[in-house]
């Protein structure tokens, strides 16, 4: 069977066509429905009521896969249906080997796996709901590292974009009358096509260099067959005979199965005479998804014939209505999981007793009996959402019911253990003087009924879907080629400043001065050529912390605002926005007059030990008409305390509207009342600064409505007009929809006669966000937006998702939550720079990282080598020798003449503390309490006395495990509300403060992985609750453990146990990376034994 040869001259791609039309099909029997592949409906229950699903069910469990621990007791029968239903709803096994040819035209055949050649399978995906024909290519390439790329073409039976498969027909080896019959005949699929959706197509072509000659001509081929517009018949010959067929495999039988639901077979499915996704559109043909109500309730996706099951979410869509509808739901289901939770929550009556802490009443809650979501035999474990703001309706001493208002507050408050805290900011403390003297005798507190109703904040929510109806549309058609993710070589490169309008000089001036701002790298200086050469208008720049990216990101917001642009930076936290505009300050000043604000709710950033009695009122969760900046805010930030430090000065709009209205150097003339009778123009400068004054004196009447209103309105223009004057607004991606950006900001040139060439969007820790997110971002601002530019490290932690590793879904998209866009456009080949040289960690502390995470490319920048003594003079007398001294033996003392241990010593050392580690009921989150006792009585003391009021900034403590909570400490929270571990630590802060009387800079930062992402300190110690090596949690996740590694500037200690084997039957099973870390510590004798 002869192979084509290679066409060189043929292999540039070309715009593809409009898709001719494929000729009718002939006449097909009715289809009916599959009674077997349904058979788990009856197992499909309502969350809520635990019943079959209704036509009111908002929310169904769906029916749960075996896995390997529940396939041991099924029956045969259920192992048969389970395979079959996971064979129709994601990728088919087995996989059969094939040849492939066009007929009349040219055969391939699939050799044997070897250098310079490839092999063909074929499958088939998605069945029920948007069947495919599936063809795999993998070239085998063995120089100069071994590699195999694959290549996947999927032929649709439903129309996708004009390309879709007709006169499919399965031909069994004993039915073919074109060849002898013999032991080793093929069955044959044939079928006419005029085009096909690809995965890992881009990865092939940037690959081209390394195929031979055989393999570059199939790689022809399959470009042509993605490509082509022109129908075609296409024939496979399908090496059956190789399959098994016996009691532990039965792959031929599985196999009939799937073909009997083909075209042709005895059971065909309603999918293949249906659209693509059909069971999610409300009409054929219409995909309005706006509001929630849009989305299409579980007993009609059942009417639909959706399988409701976990369905595969991949790192391509094969259409628009794919990606959308993918998005939506997997937004749209968590979105409803987590709000129907807290509904049933806020049902119930809990009790509640009142303490006093400092100045504030705290309502101290335990709770009623609540129903959680769940299946017939399931419930689901259940958490508060960490910013909760509640309607709190209770009876005191000598008064009626009264609705308080209060929000949800999880750091330690020294009281005993109940189920949440709330902190009441509508009354002020000596309202609630009787009940604080009923409570005298803490132990035994007079409880009361509660009722709850919580406020739940949906703009993000909203914004998503408002987000994917624009993605829709035609004006955002530039961005469909990149939410495909199919065909990079047909995205054209766009010049980022070109067609704006700018002077030639003034750019030249610009590019000078961004080249010549800092010393850049090879790789930085490719970031910042890119903007002259960016794929689909979007640049995409990956490395580790450290390797510049802020820094990039600083200079390239500078030079767009150079050019008359505007810059609108994002990250998914507040934390990652905080850290940017903290980092702008010395670069805002290449620029005068620029402006550069931070769009946030400013209570968010004020724990409860630092927030005054007076702010407590204003502090809000959610936003006010769509808007982040409210009256509230402004009076949040008029009465901070003392102890709100920062480290830079506030980029707030709150705090930027009150400096500017004291300045007085702004004026804005308009209309403040726009009734009839009393519309008159006033400098509303003018008149917010006299309610802002009246506000600080206490002078203004909060009772005088107009008053109040006045004050509204005017500070709502006033900021307004700030808004509009600013050059570089950061924000997290979920307020990229807030009524600031998308109506104030990107119409100043419209409503305040403010220039602007275009808009820019960066994005920061991009891997991190969820798709969704980015995409709010990039079309927000709609056809103003020039270009894209993500930063991130896809290497480090992923998206949340709430369903992650569980069991029990709701969620049929919920693969889709961990795959951020910029991580899966890379992985399909995307244009983009990979920073290598780090400028964060010693040498000592890369080393690993290094070659675990990062194979061994990333570079130490000069300015890392410097010894302890240098960088940090005192440090290892003072507090780093006294400690490792307590557990070097007498012999490797000895060793040391000198009496100075090495610096790698030192600086990367892991402590074995024996002890138990115990599991949470309800988390399942754990904590060895014998490290937390150990690091404080041996390792803190020492510590402290060395980093003294810099031990906040210098010392930082990583917990492996978030979201747990206790009931053995009488200073925890009995239920799942914040870290266990970090309760457990920040407890023993909290008692050691109390003895000492120290501030708060003189105790150590303690964070979860998750939040310590961005963050860095100069000494980290991690603890991640692992004693053994096969009970590590989360611990074994290679981007949760890359990041716990990579936050220590010079000095990284990790607290563990032995990390033996607890059972020996996991022996098999990948280390996590610290237990690869500590082995390679023990060879260079930086692992001691410490009780």
């Amino acid at each position: 069977m002869a192979t084509p040869e290679p066409q060189v001259a043929s292999t540039k791609p070309t715009a593809p066509a409009t898709p001719s039309p494929v000729p009718p099909p002939a006449p097909a029997q009715p289809l009916k429905d599959d009674e077997e592949a349904y058979a788990h409906y009856h197992k499909v229950m309502d969350a809520v009521t635990k019943c079959p699903v209704r036509a009111d069910s908002t929310l169904a469990a769906l029916h749960q896969f075996l896995d390997v621990f529940t396939r041991r007791d099924a029956t045969p029968e259920h192992v048969k249906n389970d395979k079959l239903l996971r064979n129709l709803t994601g990728v088919t096994e087995p996989a059969v080997r094939c040849d492939m040819f066009d007929k009349g035209k040219w055969r391939l055949s699939s050799p044997t796996a070897t250098n310079g050649k490839y092999e063909l399978f074929l499958r088939f995906n998605k069945l029920l709901y948007a069947p495919v024909v599936r063809l795999e290519c993998r070239f085998n390439i063995d120089a100069p590292s071994p590699l195999c790329i694959q290549v996947v073409l999927e032929f649709h039976f439903g129309n996708c974009n004009g390309t879709e498969l007709r006169n499919f027909e399965y031909i069994k080896a004993e039915e073919r009358r074109d060849t002898p019959r013999n032991p080793s005949t093929c069955d044959r699929i044939k079928f006419q096509t005029n085009g096909a959706t690809c995965t890992g197509l881009n990865n092939a072509i940037s690959s081209e260099a390394l195929l031979s000659g055989v393999q570059k001509a199939m790689l022809y081929v399959l470009r042509e067959l993605a490509q082509s517009s022109v129908p075609r018949w296409l024939h496979f010959d399908l090496y059956t005979h190789e399959l098994t067929s016996n009691f532990y495999t039965q792959e031929l039988c599985d196999l009939h199965q799937i073909v009997a639901r083909l075209p042709g077979g005895d059971t065909a499915m309603l999918s293949l005479g249906r659209p693509e996704y059909s069971a999610f559109r409300p009409r054929v043909g219409i995909l309005a998804i706006r509001e929630p109500s849009d989305l299409v309730r579980p007993n009609d996706l059942m009417r639909g014939r959706l399988p409701m099951v976990p369905l595969p979410c991949g790192d391509t869509f094969s259409s628009t209505t794919e990606g959308v509808i993918q998005l939506a739901y997997s937004a749209g289901i968590s979105d409803a999981e987590t709000r129907q939770a807290l509904e049933l929550w806020a049902r119930a009556r809990h009790s509640g007793t009142l303490f006093k802490v400092g100045h504030f009443p705290i309502l101290a809650l335990n709770y009623g009996y609540f129903s959680k979501l769940g299946s017939a035999n399931q419930d689901l474990r259940y958490r508060l959402p960490r910013e909760l703001h509640a309607e709190l309706t209770f009876s005191i001493p000598g008064a009626y019911e009264v609705k308080y208002e209060g929000y949800l507050e999880t750091e330690a408050l020294g009281l005993r253990a109940h189920d949440a805290f709330f902190v009441i900011t509508s009354h002020p403390v000596k309202w609630f003087e009787a009940a604080f003297k009923q409570n005298k005798d803490e132990k035994n507190p007079i409880y009361r009924d509660v009722r709850v109703k919580p406020h739940y904040n949906s703009f993000t929510y909203h914004s998503q879907l408002q987000t994917l109806h624009e993605l829709q549309l035609e004006s955002n058609s530039r961005w469909h080629p990149i939410l495909l993710n199919q065909r990079h070589d047909l995205i054209p490169d766009h010049d980022l400043t070109a067609g704006l309008d700018i002077d030639p000089q003034k750019l030249e001036e610009a590019e000078k001065w961004l080249r010549g701002w800092r010393e850049w790298n090879s790789e930085q200086l490719d970031v910042l050529a890119s903007i002259h050469k960016a794929k689909g208008r979007m640049v995409i720049t990956m490395g580790i912390a450290g390797t510049g990216k802020t820094l990039l990101q600083q200079a390239l917001a500078i030079f767009f605002v150079k050019l008359g642009m505007r810059v609108q930076i994002n990250a998914p936290a507040n934390s990652n926005c905080n850290h940017f505009i903290r980092e702008l300050e010395e670069a805002l000043k290449e620029i005068k007059g620029a402006r550069a604000y931070r769009l946030y709710c400013s209570s968010r950033n004020i724990g409860f030990k630092k927030m005054s009695q007076d702010q407590a009122k204003h502090r809000k969760v959610g936003h006010v008409d769509r808007r982040v900046s409210n009256l509230h805010g402004l009076g949040f930030k008029l009465h901070a305390s003392r102890n709100q430090k920062t480290n830079a000065r506030d980029y707030s709009f709150e705090q930027a509207v009150i400096d500017e209205a004291d300045k007085g150097e702004l004026q804005w003339l308009t209309m403040l009342d726009h009734n009839v009778d009393n519309r008159k123009e006033v400098e509303v400068w003018d008149v917010f600064r006299g309610h802002l004054n009246a506000a600080r004196d206490l002078t203004l009447d909060r009772k005088d409505a107009k008053a109040i209103s006045e004050f509204e309105r005017s500070h709502n223009i006033c900021t307004n007009h700030l808004i509009a004057l600013t050059d570089i607004m950061v924000t997290t991606t979920g307020n990229a929809r807030a009524t600031e950006i998308v109506d104030v900001w990107a119409n100043a040139e419209r409503d305040f006669d403010i220039s602007c060439k275009g808009y820019m969007v960066v994005m920061d820790e991009g891997p991190k966000d969820q798709e969704i997110n980015s995409w709010n971002a990039v079309t927000a601002l709609g056809s103003k937006v020039n270009g894209v530019m993500m930063f991130g490290d896809d290497k480090q932690l992923k998206p949340v998702n709430p369903g992650a590793g569980r069991k029990l879904q709701f969620n049929m998209f919920s693969e889709r939550l961990a795959i951020p866009l910029p991580s899966r456009l890379v992985r399909e080949g995307f244009q983009h720079v990979s920073l290598r040289e780090q400028q964060r960690m010693h040498p000592v502390l890369s080393d690993f990282p290094s070659d675990e995470f990062y194979d061994a490319l990333l570079r130490n920048a000069p300015r890392v080598h410097g010894s302890l003594d240098i960088v940090r003079p005192g440090m290892i007398d003072a507090a780093l020798d006294p400690i490792l001294r307590k557990v070097l033996s007498e012999s490797e003392k000895a060793r040391y003449t000198d009496g100075r241990l090495s610096e790698e010593l030192y600086r990367l050392h892991y402590f074995e503390i024996v002890g138990e580690r115990v599991q949470h009921p309800e988390s399942c989150s754990s904590v060895v309490k014998e490290h937390v006792e150990v690091f404080f009585r041996e390792m803190f003391p020492h510590l402290q006395s060395y980093f003294g009021d810099r031990t906040e900034e210098d010392l930082m403590i990583i917990c492996g495990h978030g979201y747990a909570a206790s009931h053995l400490n009488p200073c925890l929270f009995r239920v799942w509300l914040t870290s266990w571990q970090i309760q457990h630590y920040q407890t023993a802060v909290f008692e050691l403060q109390a003895k000492q009387k120290n501030p708060d800079s003189h105790y150590p930062r303690i964070m979860t992985i998750d939040s310590a992402q961005g963050q860095e300190a100069f000494m980290v110690i991690v603890d991640g609750s692992f004693q053994c090596r096969d009970m590590m949690g989360f611990m074994t996740d290679p981007g949760r453990c890359n990041v716990a590694m990579t936050r220590a500037k010079g000095v990284l200690w990790v607290l563990g146990g032995l990390l033996g084997l607890k059972d020996s039957r996991h022996a098999h099973e990948a280390p996590s990376p610290f237990v690869k870390l500590k082995n390679r510590m023990q060879t260079r004798n930086q692992v001691h034994r410490l009780q």
